[in-house]
Protein backbone atom coordinates (compact mmCIF):
# COMPACT_ATOMS: atom_id res chain seq x y z
CA UNK A 1 0.00 0.00 0.00
CA UNK A 2 2.79 2.74 0.68
CA UNK A 3 4.65 1.73 -2.25
CA UNK A 4 1.29 2.20 -4.38
CA UNK A 5 0.78 5.50 -2.53
CA UNK A 6 4.16 6.53 -3.29
CA UNK A 7 4.35 5.64 -6.70
CA UNK A 8 1.13 7.68 -7.39
CA UNK A 9 1.08 10.19 -4.94
CA UNK A 10 0.76 13.10 -7.71
CA UNK A 11 -2.67 11.65 -8.40
CA UNK A 12 -3.76 12.43 -5.56
CA UNK A 13 -5.71 15.45 -4.19
CA UNK A 14 -5.48 15.01 -0.47
CA UNK A 15 -5.69 11.82 1.72
CA UNK A 16 -6.82 10.77 4.63
CA UNK A 17 -4.76 8.37 6.30
CA UNK A 18 -6.52 5.51 8.54
CA UNK A 19 -3.62 3.86 11.17
CA UNK A 20 -1.85 4.07 14.67
CA UNK A 21 1.25 2.69 12.87
CA UNK A 22 4.39 4.18 13.51
CA UNK A 23 5.34 2.15 10.76
CA UNK A 24 3.25 4.92 7.97
CA UNK A 25 4.66 7.94 9.36
CA UNK A 26 7.32 8.18 6.23
CA UNK A 27 4.44 8.08 3.67
CA UNK A 28 2.32 10.62 6.37
CA UNK A 29 5.25 12.71 6.24
CA UNK A 30 5.77 13.09 2.32
CA UNK A 31 2.05 13.51 1.70
CA UNK A 32 2.63 16.42 4.39
CA UNK A 33 5.28 17.93 2.95
CA UNK A 34 3.59 17.98 -0.51
CA UNK A 35 0.52 19.65 1.14
CA UNK A 36 -1.68 16.15 0.21
CA UNK A 37 -2.49 15.40 3.48
CA UNK A 38 -5.92 16.07 4.75
CA UNK A 39 -5.76 14.13 7.80
CA UNK A 40 -4.60 11.34 10.01
CA UNK A 41 -7.22 9.33 11.82
CA UNK A 42 -5.89 6.98 14.64
CA UNK A 43 -8.26 4.78 16.65
CA UNK A 44 -6.79 6.18 20.09
CA UNK A 45 -4.72 8.67 21.20
CA UNK A 46 -3.08 6.59 23.81
CA UNK A 47 -2.38 4.22 20.68
CA UNK A 48 -0.70 6.44 18.23
CA UNK A 49 2.54 6.43 17.93
CA UNK A 50 5.11 9.54 18.72
CA UNK A 51 6.69 9.62 15.05
CA UNK A 52 2.93 9.31 13.67
CA UNK A 53 2.04 12.56 15.32
CA UNK A 54 5.23 14.31 14.51
CA UNK A 55 4.62 13.30 11.10
CA UNK A 56 1.17 14.74 10.47
CA UNK A 57 2.13 17.91 12.13
CA UNK A 58 -0.63 18.04 14.74
CA UNK A 59 -3.37 17.35 11.47
CA UNK A 60 -4.57 14.07 13.64
CA UNK A 61 -7.88 13.20 14.42
CA UNK A 62 -8.87 10.41 16.91
CA UNK A 63 -11.80 8.23 16.60
CA UNK A 64 -12.37 7.83 20.13
CA UNK A 65 -12.67 11.82 20.64
CA UNK A 66 -15.35 12.00 17.50
CA UNK A 67 -17.28 8.66 17.96
CA UNK A 68 -20.53 10.50 19.17
CA UNK A 69 -20.50 12.58 15.72
CA UNK A 70 -20.03 9.24 13.91
CA UNK A 71 -22.48 7.34 15.69
CA UNK A 72 -25.70 6.85 14.29
CA UNK A 73 -27.99 8.49 16.98
CA UNK A 74 -30.71 6.13 18.72
CA UNK A 75 -34.33 7.54 17.52
CA UNK A 76 -36.76 7.31 21.10
CA UNK A 77 -40.04 5.70 20.44
CA UNK A 78 -42.91 8.80 19.70
CA UNK A 79 -43.85 10.25 23.16
CA UNK A 80 -48.33 8.82 23.08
Amino acid sequence: MVVFAMRNLANFDKALIVTSNGSFALLVDEFESRGKLRAVLSVKRSWRSLLLKVSAGGNIVFLDEIRSKLEKSKKRPADR
